[in-house]
């Protein structure tokens, strides 16, 4: 079953997020969409991964259905999912990122070294011949 809601952050913007799976268990999987600028379009990867654990998903800050309100930066992101973790009341969470979300997963790791439960990334780049 998949919820959703808004989670207010410390500089009054506000993120939409959704979940699917049973988040009573530990740890949750949080999907990082790639941007930035883009908004989420992990959806049809998280059932594939709800039956082993619960799935976050979030729309960045500026994107989808995430309004653009206060400073953009990667800092600010990283922030921005520290407060989604305690709006979710989630003390560690497996990161998995694709494109800009490897790095906002990696800095992540960096400034709150407690929280990750593992990091899985996936980054694309073009191949020149």
């Amino acid at each position: 079953m998949e919820t959703q809601g808004l989670a207010s952050m410390s500089d009054g913007a506000q993120l939409r997020w959704m979940a699917l799976g049973d988040t009573a268990r530990q740890p949750p999987v949080v999907m990082l969409h790639g941007g930035p600028g883009l908004p989420d379009y992990l959806g049809d990867v998280a059932p594939m991964v709800a039956d082993l654990a619960p799935v976050y998903r979030y729309d960045q800050r500026g994107t989808g259905r995430s309004p653009w309100r206060g400073r953009h930066s990667l800092a600010r992101h990283v922030d921005d999912l520290a407060e989604l973790l305690d709006a979710w009341e989630v003390s560690k969470a497996v990161l998995m990122g694709h494109s800009y979300g490897t790095d906002l997963a990696s800095r992540f790791c960096l400034a709150h070294s407690d929280r990750p439960a593992g990091r899985a990334a996936a980054d694309v780049r073009a191949v020149r011949g």
